[in-house]
């Protein structure tokens, strides 16, 4: 438990005054400083509770949770019977236990990483069987929110949501549907009724209308599960039966019973065609809101001094890894195509569309390297001829944060070994990691330049000069690219129904006088293709 205190017998009367009831006002502690009964009024308080300083709590039921500093919550009801959360598998056997210090990194290792002997008893020793669960600073939950057994991540809002047994991390926005057994990652947006989060990872995800899936397939229960990586959207009607894999910013578009796996083909298309899965690689690059998603998510991340800040950047060894691996991949599986069709991980990819793929990937992989050695460039050649082999890297993207591999396994086998005694030590550890992981990106960016493109030596200006100008040909192609995908949203048909009573020419004049900046709007979504070709020039 927190650094709490009882009640006095006057702030129980003043809760009493605004409407407040409680099984035993005893098992409602306050926080030591700062308590104020003023915002607490007409509430149920069902057994045991903290409530911190200057929260707002309204016409709500409490029970089993802990409501952190500034937080809100309006209208709801939320109920723990203890402090596991029974993520993914709603069988059981996958668990977070909500603790103080409780972060969307450590909740991850501590869901994902079970395949680790000793990792989750380790976790287990960590947490207080009185600990409650929580909703964390800055969070507002309202307008009828039903949620059991869930933590709420900081500056995360929830609006008419059900969550069941959900680990709910840092700004996201849930609203109006429901969660089970899901891990939603940062920046998670779900806006519709009829839209079910299940059993599945989400990172910065945004649900379409009636997205759906199963992880039932009556025979053992509901023990199925999927994962989405970062980025991933699915539009309005979407199904994936799991399990199933999606890759980093697909769309996911139709129903797909075949448990996808296109983990290793980031920014593609999954789309439902003729009653199949069809994968179209490389597509998402070419769409503005896939850079407009990459632009917007840094100015409305707001950061807690307790979490990690995300690493919003795409230049990063991360991608840059994954996209050469992604044109590879689809490089070998065209060497081995017999027919039109090749068949991947219960997909179909169309011939005709792998070898543009593959140059795609392949482009883009050598921009986003030559981007970030311009950005790091001192740093970089202070690692001219370093040695390595970046293809050996790994990257984990811990809830939004991302390590190399190797780190974290270091960290993990440290909690193993009970070298943390709290989950806050586990923390200030990634805290530091994070800050000094900068000198392991500059050298995977040098190892890479060696690897990918054959520079072993960042001061041989010849060669790296014509990479630049490569690079920055790739981006003003992209750029003109986006830009044209960003006039279709103006152009044909996308007026009609606008001009209502009007003449032909006024559908346009309205379309216009209530999208006015469309253009602004475009190129704040271009921002960061922009910034790249600065960089190169």
């Amino acid at each position: 438990m927190r650094n709490s205190r009882p009640l006095t017998p006057t702030e129980v009367t003043q809760l009493e005054r605004r409407g407040n009831i409680a099984t035993d006002w005893d098992l409602v502690v306050v926080s030591e400083q700062d308590f104020s009964a003023l915002n607490i009024r007409n509430n149920y308080f069902r057994g045991r509770a903290y409530l911190g300083a200057n929260v707002e709590i309204i016409g709500s039921t409490i029970s089993g949770y802990e409501i952190l500093d500034n937080a809100s919550v309006l209208n709801s009801t939320l109920e723990a019977e203890d402090n596991v959360i029974h993520i993914l598998n709603e069988a059981g056997n996958r668990v977070i236990y909500c603790t103080p210090g409780l972060t969307p990194q450590i909740a991850y290792i501590e869901a994902f990483h079970t395949y680790k002997p000793g990792l989750q008893d380790a976790f287990k020793k960590m947490y207080a069987e009185d600990d409650l669960m929580t909703i964390s600073p800055n969070a507002t939950v309202m307008k009828g929110c039903n949620i059991h057994n869930s933590f709420v991540g900081h500056d995360s809002v929830l609006e008419a949501f059900t969550a069941d047994n959900c680990f709910i991390a840092d700004n996201c926005h849930l609203a109006n549907g429901e969660g089970v057994s899901a891990f939603c990652g940062p920046m998670t947006v779900s806006h519709h009724k009829s839209t079910l989060l299940i059993a599945s990872l989400y990172s910065f995800y945004n649900a379409g209308s009636n997205t759906n899936s199963s992880n039932h397939n009556y025979r053992l229960g509901p023990i199925h599960q999927a994962i989405y990586n970062r980025g991933v959207k699915t539009g309005s009607g979407s199904y994936v039966l799991q399990p199933a894999h999606v890759g980093d910013f697909t769309m996911v578009i139709g129903h797909h019973t075949g448990h996808p796996n296109t983990s290793k083909l980031p920014f593609s298309y999954l789309i439902e065609k003729y009653g199949a899965s069809f994968i179209f690689p490389a597509q998402n690059f070419k769409a503005i809101g896939t850079w407009r998603d990459l632009a917007k998510w840094p100015s409305r991340y707001k950061l807690s001094n307790d979490a990690l800040e995300p690493d919003f950047a795409i230049n990063r060894p991360t991608y840059v890894s994954k996209l050469y691996a992604a044109a590879d991949l689809l490089e070998s599986l065209l060497a081995k195509a017999k027919g039109d069709t090749v068949i991947y991980e219960g997909c179909r990819i169309q011939k005709i569309m792998m070898k543009p793929a593959i140059e795609t990937y392949r482009s883009i992989a050598q921009a986003l390297l030559m981007a970030r050695y311009m950005q790091d460039r001192k740093e970089c050649d202070a690692f001219a001829g370093v040695k390595g082999n970046s293809k050996n890297l790994q990257w984990v993207d811990l809830a939004g944060s991302f390590f190399n591999k190797v780190v974290i396994d270091s960290v993990e086998q440290n909690i193993i070994d009970n070298k943390y005694k709290c989950v806050s030590k586990i923390t200030d550890e990634l805290f530091f990691l994070q800050q000094t992981k900068r000198h392991n990106i500059v050298k995977a960016i040098v190892s890479m330049m060696s690897d990918y493109l054959g520079i072993d030596d960042t001061h041989n200006t010849d060669k790296v000069n014509a990479e630049i100008a490569k690079a920055k040909q790739t981006f003003e192609v992209l750029l003109d690219t986006l830009q044209f995908d960003a006039k279709r949203e103006s152009a044909g048909r996308m007026s009609v129904g606008y001009g209502l009573d009007g003449s032909e020419e006024d559908c346009m004049a309205d379309f216009n006088a209530v999208h006015p900046t469309l253009d602004k709007d475009t190129e704040s979504a271009v921002k960061i293709i922009r910034e790249y070709i600065d960089l190169l020039s």
